[in-house]
């Protein structure tokens, strides 16, 4: 059979998905949690809770390489557009949208690796690392807290980084919209990693008003600043997951 391209597939992991969901449910019991302490007195209840969201997570992961690990399906298409499907696909992972006018093939190919999920991968790894140092926060605070620079040290060292990082943010939103007049012919369309580049940029632009202008420092300077890491995660990750929608950068999705 002579391939055109082939194509990635994602494959389903079973019980994933409701560890996901347990663990985030324990993060966000553990943040409610943390709110709570100082007006109900409970304690260290949410570090608890956070330890537990780390474990769900950390089994997640867990999960999910074992369900990735056995291979992930792949489909190929033909110089004569003819759809080939390895004959077992169905029958492993479930019907395929649209599959009606596919002609299955036994010598079709099947990849073996965690190439069907990277996205998914990258996303629980990242989330894992974050809330891992927040793990080390929790119950080493104290340790921790003893060998960092004093506040107005971290303060200025974080004004410093934004300064030196935002112009060259700034210049990668308007180099990519160069570079989008000549590949799609326009120079901006609001595609959502467009946008979501721009709402980056803005956060990043109060909190440099916001210590130039407004003189903010120390903890309301660094929740912008938090804010804006959080948001620059999120455009990296999420969008390219798809979970804006459908857009020209999205590469988790199908």
């Amino acid at each position: 059979m002579a391939r055109g391209f082939e194509e990635k597939l994602k494959k389903p992991a079973p019980y994933t998905g409701l560890l996901a969901t347990g663990s985030a449910l324990l993060f966000l019991a553990a943040v409610a949690a943390y709110v709570l302490r100082f007006k109900w007195n409970i304690g260290r209840t949410g570090d608890v809770l956070f330890a537990a969201g780390w474990a769900f997570l950390s089994a997640t992961i867990i999960s999910f390489l074992a369900n990735n690990l056995s291979g992930g399906p792949v489909i190929s298409l033909d110089e004569d557009m003819k759809v080939y499907v390895p004959s077992f696909l169905e029958s492993c992972c479930g019907p395929i949208a649209g599959s009606g006018g596919y002609a299955a093939s036994a010598g079709a190919p099947l990849y073996f690796g965690l190439k069907a999920n990277p996205y998914d991968m990258a996303l629980f790894a990242c989330m894992w690392v974050l809330a891992s140092f927040q793990l080390l926060l929790v119950f080493g605070r104290d340790r921790i807290a003893a060998i960092l620079p004093e506040a107005k040290t971290l303060d200025a060292g974080a004004y410093d980084l934004t300064v030196f990082a935002f112009p060259m943010l700034t210049l990668l939103i308007v180099t990519g919209a160069v570079w989008a007049r000549f590949a799609w012919g326009r120079y901006w369309g609001w595609d959502p990693k467009e946008t979501w580049s721009l709402i980056t940029w803005f956060v990043y632009a109060f909190y440099l008003h916001a210590r130039i202008s407004r003189g903010w420092a120390g903890r309301r300077a660094a929740i912008i600043s938090v804010a804006g890491f959080a948001v620059v995660i999120f455009t990296y990750m999420g969008v390219n997951l798809g979970l804006t929608g459908a857009g020209l950068h999205v590469y988790g999705k199908g």
